[in-house]
């Protein structure tokens, strides 16, 4: 089911984690586990570089590197418990002042992956609900809010939000270019 190699877009690409990303995913996820918005990783590296390899192994779960155009590690982004028609999504961190072209380019990734290469029908996910501006973000995409639960939103948006959403944005981040293994 995931046997490419890269896939790009107009401003980023996706890969798949390797070994090799534990230090600039611990890097990229310290403010946002300072703030708050992000679930603490192990200190110790070798923990955490366990839990990596362990998740590349997970098969409902694809945990991906996100590169800008010259192939610099800027973020991650993970599809979580992958079903028939609904996948979820999480873990998505991008190093900051990359500007809002390069969050809506990534989820734009990540939502045409999700039609056009698996054929999910809808999605769901969670955000802390103090990250103000994710939650702006993501209304804005046309997921909609299905609860509140303790410190966490819960948001699903469905295929023909997601395809408008792709249409709305097609122009600017344009088709999908894949590299295999």
């Amino acid at each position: 089911m995931f046997e490419f190699k890269e896939i790009s877009c107009k401003y980023i690409s996706f890969r798949k984690i390797i070994h090799s990303d534990v230090v600039d995913i611990k890097n990229i996820r310290k403010k946002g586990e300072t703030e708050g918005f992000l679930s603490k990783t192990p200190d110790n590296i070798d923990v955490f570089s366990q839990w990596i390899d362990n998740e590349s192994l997970n098969p409902t779960t694809l945990y991906l590197a996100i590169l800008d155009k010259k192939k610099n590690f800027i973020g991650t982004v993970r599809f979580i418990n992958i079903e028939k028609n609904l996948f979820e999504w999480g873990s998505w961190v991008l190093k900051e002042n990359l500007g809002p072209i390069i969050s809506l380019n990534s989820i734009y990734v990540v939502y045409k992956m999700a039609i056009d290469l698996f054929n999910y029908e809808s999605c769901e996910f969670k955000v802390k609900s103090h990250n103000k501006s994710v939650i702006k973000l993501h209304l804005k995409t046309g997921a909609t809010i299905i609860g509140v639960k303790g410190d966490l939103t819960y948001f699903r948006i469905e295929n023909q939000i997601i395809k408008s959403f792709l249409k709305k944005y097609e122009s600017r981040f344009g088709d999908l270019e894949f590299v295999y293994n």
